[in-house]
């Protein structure tokens, strides 16, 4: 990799990490277009998504120092936020280290990720398309 396909995908992590949009896919994809596969992409995806976990962190540094104040007060709003999360978080981590080698080899592919992105583009023009834009309307229609 040199120093202009990093910063290809740096621009690409940036743009694409605070969007509703996988900012993973989008570097999967770009990877695969620049012939950048194996361990060093796989290095290079680490680094990167770790330096936007950082930003995101120290956006939220608020809320992340409640939350993990909720450590020592489990009665707290952080503690409750914490337990929530970490209810939310246990499926997701057994199905994942159960899986982990299965989701590696099928899920993490140019064709996988492009239908993925192809196939949720096309249900959020559907969805657009039958109820009208999402500023168009009041929240309270949409619930």
């Amino acid at each position: 990799m040199n120093l202009f396909q990093a910063g290809i995908l740096g621009a690409i992590e940036g743009l694409t990490e605070f969007l509703p949009v996988s900012s993973t896919g989008h570097l999967i994809l770009a990877a695969h277009a620049m012939g950048l596969v194996g361990d060093v992409m796989n290095d290079f995806e680490i680094v990167i998504q770790a330096g936007a976990l950082l930003a995101v962190l120290w956006l939220y540094r608020a809320r992340v120092a409640e939350v993990l104040g909720g450590i020592a007060r489990p009665r707290s709003r952080g503690g409750s936020l914490l337990m929530k999360l970490a209810i939310a978080f246990l499926p997701a981590a057994v199905v994942g280290l159960a899986f982990h080698k299965a989701i590696q080899a099928h899920l993490f592919g140019p064709l996988p990720v492009a239908s993925e992105a192809s196939s949720w583009s096309a249900s959020s023009a559907g969805a657009e398309r039958a109820v009208g834009p999402p500023r168009s309307r009041a929240w309270t229609r949409f619930l």
